[in-house]
């Protein structure tokens, strides 16, 4: 989002989430190191996106397999995807009796 914001039409790239929990080590991942990450890089950007104007929302972005991308659509797609994982939270925390 930054560079959409920044450049003028930069090309964006598919990222394999499976392969990022698969290299990366994700499950070695502090979940409360993971948590305040995820909330302060939110709320420090979301201060960014409240001082646009209204036509940045329509700035584009080219994704190499989903092609022109809005700053508006980057922003449901990233809501969407949040809600996407907590519905699976959830999901899995009922199945062991937690939820």
């Amino acid at each position: 989002m930054k560079r959409v914001l920044t450049e003028e039409n930069p090309p964006l790239l598919y990222a394999d989430e499976d392969t990022y929990i698969e290299r990366l080590f994700s499950h070695e991942q502090s979940l409360e190191d993971a948590l305040v990450l995820f909330e302060v890089g939110r709320r420090q950007f979301a201060r960014v996106l409240r001082k646009l104007p209204d036509q940045a929302f329509e700035r584009l972005g080219t994704h190499n397999r989903r092609g022109p991308v809005t700053v508006a659509a980057m922003i449901k797609g990233y809501t969407d995807h949040v809600d996407h994982h907590l519905t699976f939270l959830y999901d899995k925390r009922a199945r062991l009796g937690e939820g």
